[in-house]
């Protein structure tokens, strides 16, 4: 509860956990990356051009153990296994046959269809989240307003990348179809802001006429504003882009993952997962990072050593693989496949009944 202009204006966000740390883990990450950016650019703290720390923070910690965080919901949880059975068997049959038949037609077709599939993912992540924050509301013209800006505020700076050419790409670089038009960039800016505009004044209009107002909805929807605006078109930097993407999508999904199954009472087929995972809150929380941080470090390697030809990374020197073109089509596939079952599976598991105790989401 609190007080604008002497009068009471009620909060009335259904939070999953708990609403500072929902603030702070689930609907601001994005945007407090651009403020950390911003400021350390300001002061001439980090040069991103040169960010020595880019693989380990972002990529392993953040990127490729969100990937893996899913396997908490369902492969090593009893009642994950139990409401998404027939999901967890197919997903993974499907994303690796439709990958690899793509990839042997043409490489480009599957890393573009592989980065624009990521692309729609990152979008649905924004719109489901405000669908769990709004949950509480009636879907009027109020709600699909809100659904409508977040959903556009992640597409129109793509669709600026794609008429504006930066100084990064998406998995590839031949991915995007770029079309330079400084006309259509133009456009897509005004239509940006001009929604935002639209929305900040229905905002006002909504807490002037129900003296309420859903501060996880509009803390969602500014910072996925402030987050692809600046991360795509503001700064023209790999780097930046890469950690503000990854941190608004990495940190969010790692957390609700977290919080929406972490209980004393977790079941699982594998006993050394449910003795550490249903322990203490801290024993549960490293174990869970531990756990997603080795699969992450496996799945890095293998992409280096066999795709990439690059070792940089890794404490021990490894001689890259030379694979043929034949074996590219079986492994390249394969590796994806993490990251596609992932994208597919997401769709289906937060419509399940896991509901621990405890927790509210």
């Amino acid at each position: 509860m609190t007080k604008f202009m002497e009068v009471e204006i009620r909060i009335s966000t259904p939070w999953v956990y708990k609403p500072v740390l929902d603030l702070i883990f689930l609907v601001l990450p994005g945007a407090l990356s651009v403020i950390v950016i911003a400021w350390a650019k300001y002061f001439n703290l980090v040069d991103f051009e040169n960010f020595s720390y880019f693989w380990l923070v972002p990529i392993l910690l953040l990127d490729a153990s969100h990937f893996w965080s899913t396997i908490f919901r369902t492969y090593l949880s009893l009642e994950g296994t139990k409401n998404f059975k027939k999901v967890m068997i197919w997903s993974p049959i499907v994303c690796y046959f439709a990958c690899a038949i793509c990839y042997f037609i043409d490489p480009i077709i599957f890393w573009r269809l592989f980065g624009y599939f990521a692309l729609y993912h990152l979008m649905r992540q924004q719109d489901g989240l405000l669908r769990v924050l709004s949950r509480k509301d009636e879907m009027g013209g109020g709600k699909k307003f809100d659904i409508f800006c977040i959903q556009a505020f992640v597409l129109l700076p793509i669709l600026y990348w794609h008429f504006t050419p930066r100084s990064f790409f998406w998995f590839d670089e031949s991915l995007l179809m770029i079309y330079h038009s400084p006309l259509l960039s133009q456009i897509v800016l005004n239509l940006m802001f001009g929604l935002l505009g639209v929305y900040l004044l229905k905002v006002l209009l909504e807490i002037i006429k129900k003296r309420k107002v859903n501060l996880g909805t509009i803390s969602l929807v500014l910072s996925t504003f402030v987050t692809w605006y600046f991360g795509v078109i503001y700064y023209n930097s790999d780097t930046i882009f890469s950690i503000t993407n990854i941190v608004a999508h990495g940190v969010p999904y790692l957390y609700i993952i977290f919080v929406s199954t972490y209980s004393t009472q977790f079941k699982s087929s594998f006993k050394f997962v449910e003795y550490f995972y249903s322990s203490s809150f801290l024993v549960a929380i490293i174990f869970f990072c531990l756990v997603l941080l080795g699969l992450s470090y496996f799945e890095e390697f293998l992409w280096d050593i066999l795709l990439w030809k690059n070792t940089r990374n890794f404490l021990v020197e490894v001689k890259p693989i030379i694979l043929t073109e034949a074996w590219l089509v079986v492994l390249v596939p394969l590796l994806a496949l993490p990251k596609m079952t992932h994208y597919l599976i997401d769709g289906f598991i937060w419509k399940g009944r896991i509901r621990p105790k405890g927790f509210r989401f």
